[in-house]
């Protein structure tokens, strides 16, 4: 558990990386900061089948995060 707890944890994921470890990262930080919305980009999410968590966003492409940004107006 993290001693912050920012409201979003934003990050991106472009270096090709094994669908285990990158499933398993992103499982780390949504454990790690679960009381955030962890929003997840990059081609790598594109590419991989990534397990559905329920504080994990994951934006295939940029529209993605434009409609988390408009939904917070």
């Amino acid at each position: 558990k993290s001693i912050i707890n920012p409201d979003f944890v934003v990050t991106s994921f472009t270096t090709s990386q094994p669908k285990k470890e990158l499933n398993n990262f992103i499982n780390e930080l949504a454990e790690s900061f679960d009381q955030s919305m962890i929003l997840v980009g990059g081609n790598q999410i594109n590419e991989n089948s990534i397990t559905p968590i329920s504080n994990v966003i994951l934006m295939e492409k940029k529209a993605d995060l434009d409609q988390v940004l408009a939904d917070l107006k």
